[in-house]
């Protein structure tokens, strides 16, 4: 069952990921505004789907905060080398210890049902 919430996780943090890259392109010109802007809602809308299947295998607090987190930090670094935008050290640093915290707070999860 686990295995299932985690997947969905998953496919939810691929299709996230694609959608802030499609948002992006879509503001690079007038052009691509209108066609970035309905295809990253479409794959977002979709990718819900799979977030509430993670729900339903997984705690919601743990589901959602490996969710949030892992889209904040894959989000950020696929910004950072499709488009070129250069981050500064203090702020990786930021995200290492983001991802350390997104392990203990799973952690703590597993060691309180224990």
């Amino acid at each position: 069952m686990k295995k299932i919430g985690i997947g969905a996780i998953g496919i939810f943090l691929l299709l996230q990921i694609f959608v802030q890259l499609t948002f992006k392109w879509g503001s690079l010109s007038e052009a691509n505004w209108l066609p970035g802007y309905i295809v990253a809602n479409l794959v977002s809308i979709s990718s819900t789907w799979f977030m509430m299947i993670s729900y339903k295998h997984l705690n919601p607090n743990i589901a959602f905060g490996i969710a949030v987190a892992s889209i904040f930090i894959c989000g950020q670094v696929a910004l950072s080398l499709v488009f070129k935008s250069k981050m500064v050290f203090l702020q990786w640093i930021i995200l290492v210890v983001i991802a350390v915290c997104m392990l203990l707070f799973t952690t703590l999860e597993k060691q309180q049902h224990n």
